[in-house]
C-alpha cells in the first residue's frame, strides 16, 4: 500500500496536489456566466477591448496598479474575444492553482493529507468561487501569494535556489496588486519566529529586498496616480499581519476593502484539523454607477 504512493503515472501524492485545483476550477466554472458583471468587471472589459496604444495611455494616466491584469486580460480579449466568459474564466483558473498551491503548502507542512484537506477546503470555499467568477485580479494574488509561501518554507529548508524563485513571486505578487506586499511583512515575522541559519535569514532577506525593489517603479507611478485611484509558523503571521497594516493604513487613507486581503483567506486552511465552521453562500455586488476617468459607466442588472 505505502509503495502505491510513489508508483504509477499519478500516484496520490500527485493526486492529492490536483484534487484540490480541478475541484476549484469545476466549482469557478459553475454558472461563472450568471450574475451580471458589475462595475469594476466592465472597466475591465472595457480595458480588454482598447488597443494597444490606447491601453498604454491608460495606465501611464491612471490604474498603473492594475497594468499587470488588465494588460493580460487586453491578450485574452485579443485570443479570445472579450465577454463574461472569457474575462472571468483567467480568475476560475487563478483560483485552481490558489486550490493546488494550497494542497503543496500542506503537504510541506504536514504531508499528503494535510495537503489534500487544506487545499480542497479553500476549493470549496463560497468565498473562492465568488472570486473565481470575477474578471479582477484578486483570485491572482492569492495564487500568487500562496506560491510565495511555498517558496518560502521551501527556502527555510536551506535550498539554494528557492529564495530566487521567492524572490521572483514576491516581484509578481506586487505588480498584480501592491497590496499584496502586505504578505512580506508576515514572510519576515515567519523568519523571525523560526529562527533560521544566518545564511538563510541573508539569503531570504535579499530575496524580499529584491522581490519589493522589482516593483518600485510601479509604486511611484501608482503614487503619483493616488488621486484616481479608490509547522513552520506560516498561517498566523499571513492571516493577522496583512489585515492589521492595512488597517493602520486606513486611519490617513480610506484603503480598508475585504477583497485587498482575499489573499490571506488560505493562511487558515494549512493548519485546519476538520470541516471546520459551517459555509454560508456569498452574496453579490448590487447594481450600481460609477464614474471612471474617461469612460462612463451605466450598469443595469439583466
Amino acid at each position: 500500500m505505502a509503495a502505491s504512493w510513489s508508483r504509477g503515472p499519478l500516484p496520490r501524492e500527485q493526486a492529492a496536489l490536483w484534487a484540490p485545483a480541478v475541484v476549484g476550477l469545476g466549482l469557478g466554472l459553475w454558472g461563472i456566466t450568471g450574475p451580471s458583471a458589475w462595475t469594476d468587471e466592465i472597466v475591465t472589459m472595457d480595458v480588454a477591448h482598447r488597443s494597444t496604444p490606447q491601453l498604454a495611455e491608460l495606465l501611464g494616466t491612471v490604474d498603473a496598479v492594475h497594468g499587470l491584469h488588465y494588460v493580460l486580460m487586453h491578450l485574452v480579449g485579443k485570443a479570445a474575444g472579450v465577454s463574461e466568459l472569457t474575462m472571468r474564466l483567467p480568475s476560475a483558473v487563478a483560483v485552481a492553482v490558489a486550490a493546488g498551491g494550497l494542497a503543496w503548502l500542506g503537504r510541506l507542512l504536514g504531508g499528503p493529507r494535510l495537503g489534500l484537506y487544506a487545499g480542497l477546503l479553500l476549493a470549496v470555499m463560497p468565498t473562492a468561487s465568488r472570486y473565481a467568477q470575477e474578471a479582477r485580479s484578486f483570485a491572482f494574488v492569492m495564487a500568487v501569494a500562496v506560491l510565495t509561501t511555498g517558496a518560502l518554507v521551501k527556502s527555510l529548508t536551506g535550498k539554494a535556489h528557492w529564495p530566487a524563485v521567492h524572490a521572483a513571486l514576491i516581484a509578481l505578487l506586487g505588480w498584480f496588486n501592491v497590496m499584496g506586499l502586505l504578505l512580506v511583512a508576515a514572510h519576515a515575522a515567519t523568519v523571525a519566529l523560526r529562527r533560521p541559519g544566518h545564511r538563510t535569514v541573508l539569503r531570504l532577506l535579499t530575496a524580499q529586498a529584491a522581490g519589493i525593489a522589482a516593483t518600485v517603479p510601479l509604486l511611484l507611478l501608482g503614487f503619483s496616480q493616488r488621486s484616481a485611484a479608490g509547522e513552520a509558523p506560516i498561517g498566523l503571521p499571513w492571516l493577522a499581519i496583512p489585515p492589521l497594516l492595512l488597517w493602520l493604513a486606513s486611519l490617513g487613507q480610506p484603503l480598508f476593502a475585504y477583497r485587498y486581503l482575499l489573499f490571506c483567506l488560505p493562511a487558515r486552511r494549512p493548519h485546519s484539523r476538520g470541516p471546520g465552521q459551517a459555509l454560508t453562500r456569498a452574496g453579490l455586488p448590487p447594481a450600481h454607477h460609477r464614474t471612471v476617468r474617461g469612460l462612463d459607466i451605466t450598469l443595469y442588472r439583466r
